[in-house]
């Protein structure tokens, strides 16, 4: 939901900056919303389920979705709005040096499908660190100063885990690892 949240007022901003260049300073409020989101969902899922793994899965996966709703928000937007943003903020690239038309859109679109890879490959990542650190400080914060002190018990596990079912981080370290591998080779390669 934090993910969705922050998606959604990325593409607010963005479709308000297209449509009104002399607005640009406002991007970088959509950069905090997105910043802020798994730092949100770490530190709610951390306080849910008490632990820090449960809040590193939290921010990794709002980094996926992030990557993909900004990557889809990113490419549509420069799509829809390529006649507008061909005249202006365009025109004043130094990556493409097109003068114009669709030579210089296929070229700025084709330099934000780069940018794609390096956030499907590094946000649900860093995201991942970022919901970590906050589920730490959501756990230390709910952790009371003084505890009350209870009568010793025998301890009775309750966990319902099967030790034959995969754990819940293999699949963001594979996913994390495919990505780094295909980014390493597409740069020592020279792929592009």
């Amino acid at each position: 939901m934090c993910a969705l949240a922050a998606a959604a007022v990325w593409l607010v901003l963005s479709v308000i900056t297209n449509l009104l260049p002399a607005l640009v300073l406002l991007r970088p409020l959509g950069l905090l919303v997105v910043l802020g989101a798994p730092l949100v969902a770490g530190m709610l899922s951390a306080k849910v389920g008490g632990l820090a793994r449960d809040a590193a899965l939290a921010g990794f996966w709002c980094g996926l979705v992030i990557a993909v709703l900004i990557a889809a928000i990113g490419v549509g937007v420069d799509n829809v709005f390529a006649t507008t943003l061909v005249h202006t903020s365009w025109s004043n690239d130094p990556t493409c040096p097109q003068p114009a038309g669709p030579a210089l859109a296929g070229c700025e679109i084709g330099d934000d499908l780069g940018l794609v890879a390096v956030e499907l490959t590094f946000l649900p990542i860093v995201w991942a660190g970022l919901g970590a650190i906050a589920g730490a400080v959501g756990i230390s914060a709910s952790v009371p100063a003084f505890p009350r002190k209870t009568p010793d018990r025998a301890e009775i596990s309750t966990s319902s885990a099967d030790p034959d079912r995969p754990s819940s981080l293999q699949a963001p370290i594979i996913f994390s690892g495919i990505m780094l591998v295909l980014f390493l080779a597409e740069m020592i390669l020279k792929l592009v």
